[in-house]
């Protein structure tokens, strides 16, 4: 039974219940389960073989495989499992798995983590693919599609700013974490600071949707976004900072040309009130956090009546931290310690650049070997473009560059910009995000995150079609 929706696009109706499936399956795939053993941020230790943290990430990665298994049977049920394999876009993101594998064969640090890890990725962008061909070729519809993809970004985040609340009520030590004098960052031992920006900005990108959508009301749109730019600036990092600044004015844009000038002045204005309270009250927290010599394992209301005078830790804790703050200072040489760094990995990738050095581990290994900073051991290039060509070399990143390049052209030239169709420019602009973090993190690439899941999924639905151009653009009839 075909619908129309209210943009005219001909689709097969979804009824709630199938949507929430599909809902809660892409969360899923998009959240990993975060870190529940404390975290060395040099990379210098690894976690021990049965910890906790590995132990709930090898059961997510079950939990993924089996939504894979269910998928999988859908296509087969729905008689469209063939289609996939004719689809460019599905083409190009098979390869890319296939690249990953293959970068194993010849690794340089060939492990059973290594393994892992390519499992956690084939798996979590196979499903992918099944979600869109499932959506595409059942005549799904493009609105539905997006709608997915911007729930799930809202959702997603919701769940990282619960947990950022309870994890600030009930053990600080372990959300924030001191990376050099002064500076605490919002992140700590549970995730990458960077992670946590881009959940929260991927967030905002989700409410904004939904307000603009007519999904929800304004009062949720204002009351979130502040909390949004709150807890991006307790992340403390630059470029997440520059982020949040184009992610403002690309929203401020939008409902400019929405005519909804009145919310555009409240959301200006509590935005700007929420920068100017997150500075000095970041100042304090952190002032206090390192008068006490804050270390997990202590709640909020203990943390805040401690005494300066009679910090809880240990001296070989108080030691390793100044020894950290040293180490971030030299850090600070040259530009934030990347550029030798990324001159490793160009190196690594000439020299390997029929198949890389291998997926994940393999680059880590690699780095440990050659990069020559012995304070500063990074598992990663810092750099998600980088670190393709280094792990998978520069002939087995082409699928990757390919999709990559392509969608990067049609958002350009058909979307971004177009403030007439909220879908169209709100979708560039969550892919805008996830190539700038990419400049200087690894939100694709290396171990599989919700931007991993992000960035493969907005492949699919731009350079599928999904997204706008060609027949499956919304208001246009999709041929059968």
């Amino acid at each position: 039974m075909s619908t129309v929706g209210q943009s005219g696009l001909k689709a097969t109706s979804l009824t709630n219940r199938q949507y929430i499936y599909f809902l809660l399956a892409s969360t899923v795939l998009w959240f990993p389960f975060f870190n529940l053993n404390l975290v060395d941020k040099t990379g210098a230790n690894s976690l021990p073989l049965f910890s906790a943290t590995k132990l709930a990430r090898i059961s997510w990665a079950v939990v993924c495989g089996l939504i894979l298994v269910w998928l999988v049977l859908v296509m087969c049920r729905r008689r469209i499992l063939s289609s996939c394999f004719r689809d460019t876009a599905a083409q190009l993101t098979i390869f890319s798995v296939i690249a990953v594998w293959i970068s194993l064969t010849d690794s340089l640090e060939f492990s059973m983590l290594g393994v892992f890890r390519a499992l956690e990725f084939s798996v979590v962008t196979l499903s992918l693919v099944c979600i869109y061909s499932i959506f595409k070729y059942s005549q799904v519809g493009s609105e539905t599609t997006i709608d997915l993809l911007m729930d799930v970004l809202l959702y997603s985040g919701l769940i990282t700013v619960v947990a950022i609340l309870f994890c600030f009520v009930l053990d600080p030590g372990r959300l924030f974490v001191e990376v050099q004098e002064h500076r605490w960052r919002l992140g700590g031992h549970l995730w990458a600071e960077s992670f946590v920006a881009v959940q929260l900005q991927s967030l905002l990108i989700g409410l904004t949707y939904r307000f603009i959508k007519g999904k929800s009301g304004v009062f949720g749109f204002l009351l979130l976004s502040p909390v949004v730019v709150l807890l991006v600036f307790f992340a403390d990092s630059r470029l997440s900072l520059l982020v949040l600044g184009v992610l403002i004015v690309g929203i401020s844009l939008l409902l400019f040309t929405q005519g909804m000038r009145s919310v555009l002045a409240a959301f200006v204005a509590l935005v700007f009130l929420s920068a100017l309270v997150a500075v000095p009250v970041k100042s304090r927290l952190s002032a206090h956090f390192e008068s006490i010599n804050l270390e997990p394992g202590y709640s909020i209301f203990t943390a805040l009546q401690q005494s300066p005078e009679a910090p809880s830790q240990s001296n070989d804790y108080v030691s390793a931290k100044i020894e950290r703050n040293e180490n971030a200072a030299k850090e600070l040489g040259a530009l934030n310690g990347r550029l030798p760094l990324f001159l490793t990995a160009v190196r690594g990738g000439i020299e390997h650049w029929i198949n890389g050095v291998g997926y994940v581990e393999g680059v880590r290994g690699y780095l440990d070997k050659n990069h020559e900073a012995d304070w500063w051991r990074p598992s990663t290039a810092h750099n998600g473009f980088l670190e393709v060509i280094l792990s998978l070399g520069i002939v087995g990143a082409i699928p990757f560059f390919i999709l990559m390049a392509t969608s990067l052209f049609r958002i350009l030239l058909l979307s971004f910009g177009n403030f007439s169709v909220p879908e169209f420019f709100l979708v560039s602009l969550f892919y805008i995000v996830i190539l700038l973090y990419g400049l200087l993190h690894t939100p694709f690439g290396s171990v599989v995150c919700a931007t991993t899941a992000g960035l493969v999924f907005s492949n699919l639905i731009i350079v599928g079609g999904l997204l706008g151009g060609g027949a499956d653009r919304i208001g246009s009839p999709v041929s059968e």
